[in-house]
């Protein structure tokens, strides 16, 4: 938890930052990216499951205990109703090496959108693709220089989601500090990031056409946690003190 509440605070320096590098942001792009986001596990709803099934693309061995997330609207903590819940690319520049861990991640305010609310494709588990501006900011410090020249474009990526309580809980930190339902994918290297044609321009300045964004590929499925709030926690260990003392007596 407090990793996630510096996260939060870090991403007020994210949003400064410059900015170019951009990814397709949907996680339903078929025969490329296919990674549904799903609900905790009712067995064991306080520990994350990583990695796709059998459904998933590339075809993974996860077998998923929770239901997909979305798929209607409503109101109300219900995993069925996907605008209660919002989605959020986590991301740093990365020169070389493997990914790095989430807890080293920032929030990038561009890509943020909410779960799907239709039956329609595609559908429970996918994020809203939102329509981002040609100038979209993209990833921090990723991207080109004014001459065209690669400064990094390759960044470490993880998608997170969480339960957003109507659109009161803005951020994953503050969803973990509320304890309720979140959780994030394994990061992973994208390379190749895209960049607007606003920004992309030829060694003598004149403008040229847009590098496509990249898709997320890497990208794989995940189930939220839910955690108990510590006064249910706390509840929990009287109820248990209290058992145990009336069995001594």
């Amino acid at each position: 938890m407090k990793k996630l509440t510096i996260i939060g605070l870090l991403s007020v320096c994210a949003a400064g930052a410059f900015a170019q590098g951009t990814l397709v942001f949907n996680n339903s792009v078929p025969n490329t990216v296919v990674a549904p986001i799903f609900s905790p596990n009712p067995a064991n709803p306080t520990v994350e499951q990583t990695g796709n099934s059998a459904s998933g693309f590339p075809a993974g061995t996860v077998v998923y205990g929770g239901q997909l997330i979305g798929g209607s609207s409503g109101a109300g903590l219900n995993y069925a109703n996907g605008n209660q819940f919002t989605a959020q690319i986590y991301a740093l520049v990365r020169v070389s090496g493997a990914a790095l861990p989430f807890s080293s991640l920032l929030p990038v305010s561009q890509y943020v959108t909410t779960m799907n609310s239709t039956g329609t494709q595609p559908g429970a588990g996918f994020i809203v693709q939102p329509n981002l501006p040609s100038t979209e900011p993209g990833i921090p410090n990723t991207g080109y220089d004014s001459d065209n020249q690669v400064i990094d474009n390759r960044a470490t990526v993880s998608l997170a989601a969480w339960y957003n309580a109507g659109g009161t809980i803005t951020s994953l930190a503050a969803a973990s500090a509320a304890g309720v339902p979140y959780g994030f994918s394994t990061p992973f290297n994208l390379p190749g990031l895209g960049e607007p044609a606003s920004v992309e321009t030829a060694a003598n300045g004149s403008p040229t056409a847009a590098t496509t964004a990249k898709n997320m590929i890497g990208l794989t499925s995940f189930s939220l946690v839910s955690v108990p709030e510590p006064s249910t926690i706390a509840l929990g260990v009287m109820g248990v003190c209290a058992f145990l003392a009336r069995r001594k007596k």
